[in-house]
């Protein structure tokens, strides 16, 4: 059996969204302390796009959705010259969101899903106004917080 036989689809992907968002944080991080932006953008979106590979992978759709709308942000700002300013905040909340998505135990997917359906909306299209350069921090929505206590726990369980 190889290395990889005794690892789930699941656990490849928890895999690929931890270390792709230690590279998008990184990247934004150096973005909003005003480094030179054209490698940090690039570096961003790679890792944007391949979570949105890894969550196709799992067919986890919401996190597909999630990661594209992310990854069309940086393009924008690569390709247009958008300044993310403060949409900044969106995109690392967003990166959090899936994050935490990652550490949910396999089975407990779609509940948490279901349970964070108006956060992932209000991110997604929070993210829409990033892309569309009208994101304001002092609009009337705050950026999604992702509390700690919002998930199930990881582990189901067991009956003592």
């Amino acid at each position: 059996m190889s290395g990889l036989g005794a690892f789930s689809m699941w656990d490849l992907f928890r895999g690929e969204v931890e270390s792709q968002m230690k590279v998008f944080t990184e990247g934004l991080l150096a973005l909003e302390s005003g480094e030179p932006p054209a490698a940090h953008l690039a570096s961003a979106m790679r890792a944007a796009h391949s979570i949105k590979g890894a969550a196709r992978i799992v067919q986890l759709d919401v996190a597909v959705r999630l990661s594209h709308v992310m990854e069309d942000c940086l393009v924008a700002a690569q390709e247009s010259g958008l300044v993310l300013g403060d949409g900044i905040d969106v995109l690392l909340s967003a990166g959090d969101m899936l994050a935490r998505l990652s550490a949910v135990e396999e089975s407990a997917v779609p509940q948490w899903i279901e349970a964070q359906a108006g956060a992932l909306e209000q991110l997604t299209d929070q993210l829409g106004q990033v892309r569309a350069g009208t994101w304001r921090s002092a609009s009337s929505e705050a950026v999604v917080a992702v509390p700690m206590q919002a998930s199930p726990p990881l582990v189901p369980v067991a009956d003592a």
